[in-house]
């Protein structure tokens, strides 16, 4: 019975060395590009939910062709206003949602939402736009 006493010890350090570095391990080797997929990185995460720290909000990226059009109609839209600086403004659509995110001067806001309510496909506008100045 001694003889499987120090194997037993070993398994459960590495069982607990494997749980404690476990979830970073994780984290880093999903980021990091994979020798199988030709050196490219996998394809960045979409946030499940609306986080301060990232304008997008669900859907990012992988929008439906509509809300690409949407997203293609309300930044040009914003860009050919003149009361409203379309280059600090961020607009990503998810079914129509039209979100607008960055900063602008206070006096931009109202009319950068009033734009991109104005156009044609959107349903709502999220306004997530910071004042400046």
């Amino acid at each position: 019975m001694q003889s499987h006493q120090p194997s037993r010890r070993i398994v459960d350090s590495l069982l607990i060395a494997a749980l404690l570095a476990g979830p970073a391990a994780c984290d880093r080797i999903a980021h990091e590009p994979q020798a199988d997929s030709g050196g490219e990185p996998p394809a960045t995460p979409v946030p499940t939910k609306a986080d301060p720290r990232n304008p997008m909000p669900p859907g990012g990226p992988y929008a439906s062709n509509q809300d690409r059009e949407v997203t293609a109609k309300v930044r040009t839209a914003l860009q050919g206003e003149g009361a409203v600086d379309g280059r600090d403004i961020s607009v990503s659509t998810v079914s129509g949602t039209v979100t607008l995110s960055g900063a602008v001067p206070q006096q931009q806001i109202a009319r950068a939402v009033q734009v991109a309510r104005a156009v044609d496909g959107v349903k709502d506008v999220d306004n997530r736009l910071l004042a400046t100045g």
